[in-house]
């Protein structure tokens, strides 16, 4: 039997991810095997796999079409898939992909644990220009679950980009906030630079998984990265390159970067 060490101040717990920076390619199908693809080069399924591995916004689906609703799936649909995806890598998965329910649809992501579990279920809550508000439904509530001793909270491109967002999410226990994109062309420098604030202020890793290529006119921007939550990038990809972005971080490795959180508690603060 091979011993373990339990997380102590000493040993704080490390997870490690991988970002899955990949490009569409056209169908469920196809984009389902791109992302098994994708986990079996992060070590899936072996003594190297990571703790999760992240893909971007609604990569099974894809994510930018004319006809939403034909894409879409039912959210038992997806779990079916990412969960397959995660218990076959023994990782943990979080997807997004188009959603649909009674209510209408929805820009969803999904988080399996490595037995395959639904651990997380999330809809994008703002919306982003005329054709996502158009055809989507906006969630209402954040999402935070667990992966070993880390707690960690979703969200979904365009919301990591509103303070109130993020706030609310550290304020549910989120110590790593996952982001699965669709970035686009010309805003990566305005979103680029957010990222690092969102990360100090709430005193969270923020991990940001981006697309490359393009769907319809909209080409994306790739450059998916990992931010600790003095702000400083652990890891980043460039724009054209489909690769796995991977560290390892690290609880507790220094002092708060600011009082931020602490203090809106104190003065009874909510996001």
């Amino acid at each position: 039997m091979t011993a373990t060490t339990a997380p102590t101040a000493e040993n704080p717990p490390t997870l490690t991810l991988v970002l899955a920076q990949l490009a569409g390619r056209g169908s469920v199908a196809a984009n389902e095997q791109a992302m098994r693809d994708a986990a079996r080069a992060a070590g899936g399924g072996s003594a190297h796999a990571p703790d999760l591995i992240v893909y971007p916004e609604g990569y099974l689906t894809g994510y930018y079409t004319d006809n939403p609703a034909a894409a879409a799936l039912e959210a038992a649909q997806a779990e079916d898939t990412i969960g397959g995806i995660a218990a076959h890598a023994q990782t943990a998965v979080a997807a997004g992909y188009i959603g649909k329910n009674d209510d209408g649809l929805y820009n969803a992501a999904i988080v399996a644990d490595k037995h395959g579990r639904i651990i997380g279920d999330y809809k994008k809550r703002c919306l982003y220009g005329e054709w996502e508000r158009r055809h989507f439904r906006p969630g209402k509530t954040p999402c935070v679950f667990a992966i070993g001793d880390w707690t960690l909270g979703l969200c979904i491109c365009y919301d990591i980009e509103f303070p109130e967002i993020s706030r609310q999410t550290a304020m549910c226990g989120a110590e790593l906030i996952i982001v699965p994109t669709a970035l686009m062309a010309p805003d990566e420098d305005l979103v680029f630079a957010l990222l690092p604030a969102r990360a100090i202020e709430n005193n969270v890793f923020v991990a940001y998984a981006n697309r490359i290529g393009g769907e319809g006119e909209w080409r994306y921007v790739g450059g998916s990265r990992i931010i600790d939550p003095h702000g400083a990038t652990r890891a980043c990809a460039d724009a054209k390159t489909e690769t796995g972005v991977r560290a390892a971080i690290t609880k507790n490795t220094a002092a708060p970067a600011c009082d931020y959180l602490r203090d809106v508690a104190r003065m009874g603060g909510t996001a």
